[in-house]
């Protein structure tokens, strides 16, 4: 599946993290943000640390 402009932007900008921390933009609405990084979860592209 392919990934939306958002994810990619995601996953760009947690790669040089030191931690790898995948966070969403900070304009983006709280309803999309969990949407895309739900989809990342469910995908794989991402692991939950709680």
């Amino acid at each position: 599946m392919a990934l939306s402009k958002t994810a990619l932007r995601i996953l760009a900008e947690a790669a040089p993290h030191p931690l790898r921390l995948a966070a969403p933009p900070d304009k983006l609405p709280a309803a999309a943000a969990r949407a895309v990084l739900s989809n990342l979860l469910k995908q794989g592209y991402v692991v939950d640390l709680h």
